[in-house]
């Protein structure tokens, strides 16, 4: 670092041994590149006293906990264990300790650039603040609110319309988790357009799309968009598979995530009340359904048995895909597919929102819908 500052080249690139491998030049991935990049920092604080002077040491010990902040956000903070999630916190929170300090003595960086200041702050203010809602405690969910706050004011004060966006969508998704529920579609139409966004910048293979994307996934999941996020998810899992690789975190992120949506799943009268279990297939006349559970806090336990769906009374979980059969007087929607948004419990029906935009939702009677287990090719039936 000291070199590269002495000889004129820009100092940041320094950080390059410890982000890309020197054979294959690519980044350094998962775990590993967590522990490099604290390495990072830790040599930074080692030495710098003798890097540059004042200002410029601590510009790139800022840069250095940004890296390590990104670092943990490209693995995914739902994935993190427990310690790691603390180390990501308390690297934050050294962030805005380090900008309190230039604040407090700005004499002393006055070449330390304001935007660099900003920047750090938006990265550290949001990612406590992700933090806080994969928590998920009501003492978490308030202190993301705050932080989300924060962040949106920062970003407004740099002026840069992606950064506003999201800080808007996680302070929208932060509301939401505290029974806000005005704010479930604001926060899904703003993850679209951040999508939209990062796709349209970087491209849909690039590491911020895809984070991206599994985060509208997320929400389109939490909407009860069902086959929208399946087919994201498919897409997404395909892209990182092939550019990042099987091992890439991103790659196992969105394969776990698709997994987990493809999982079908009905609530049944079972042993005197009702209870949930995973349907694995229907069978036979498709009138017999395969059931997995029941559902614990642990999952679905072992106990497989077969059910025929008139005799028992079924209790669909909203979102889940489904194929409309034997309508007389709607019969254009036989064949049709799409998600159950909601339960009518007074009409006895499900509103079925379809995946031809063309189509209206239509409320079904629960006899009149089979659960979809994989979907049909993307050209709409």
């Amino acid at each position: 670092i000291h070199q590269d500052a002495t000889a004129g080249r820009d100092p940041t690139k320094s950080e390059d041994p410890w982000q890309i491998c020197p054979n294959c030049h690519q980044p350094y991935q998962n775990i590993l590149s967590i522990d490099l990049a604290t390495e990072f920092v830790h040599y930074i604080e080692r030495n710098s006293s003798s890097l540059l002077g004042h200002d410029g040491a601590t510009t790139i010990y800022i840069n250095a906990l940004q890296i390590k902040l990104v670092k943990f956000a490209m693995i995914g903070l739902a994935d993190l264990d427990p310690k790691q999630r603390e180390d990501c916190k308390l690297t934050a929170m050294k962030i805005l300790s380090v900008i309190g300090d230039v604040k407090a003595k700005r004499n002393l960086y006055q070449e330390i650039d304001e935007k660099c200041i900003l920047d750090a702050e938006v990265s550290a203010t949001g990612m406590i603040g992700k933090l806080g809602v994969v928590e998920g405690t009501e003492q978490s969910s308030k202190e993301a609110v705050e932080y989300f706050k924060k962040c949106l004011d920062l970003s407004k004060e740099i002026g840069e319309n992606i950064a506003i966006e999201a800080a808007k969508s996680h302070l929208s998704h932060a509301k939401s988790l505290q029974g806000e529920g005005s704010y479930k579609q604001q926060t899904l139409k703003q993850r679209r357009d951040l999508y939209e966004y990062y796709v349209g910048r970087y491209g849909e293979h690039s590491p911020h799309s895809i984070r991206s994307g599994l985060d509208l996934a997320l929400g389109l999941m939490g909407n009860y968009h069902s086959i929208e996020a399946e087919r994201l998810l498919v897409n997404l899992a395909t892209q990182s598979r092939r550019v990042h690789g099987p091992e890439h975190a991103l790659t196992k992120s969105a394969e776990s995530d698709l997994q987990e949506c493809k999982v079908r799943c009905i609530s049944v009268m079972h042993k005197g009340r009702q209870q949930g279990f995973q349907v694995l297939q229907h069978e036979g006349d498709e009138e017999t359904l395969v059931l997995k559970g029941p559902m614990t806090k642990d999952g679905y336990g072992d106990e497989t048995f077969r059910v025929t769906a008139k005799a028992i009374h079924l209790d669909y979980n909203l979102g889940t895909p489904v194929i409309c059969h034997g309508l007389k007087k709607a019969h254009h929607l036989n064949g049709k597919i799409g998600d159950l948004r909601q339960a009518n419990k007074e009409a006895k029906r499900f509103e079925v929102h379809f995946e031809d935009p063309k189509l209206k939702p239509c409320l079904v009677k629960p006899e009149n819908v089979r659960i979809l287990f994989e979907l049909p090719g993307n050209d709409r039936s």
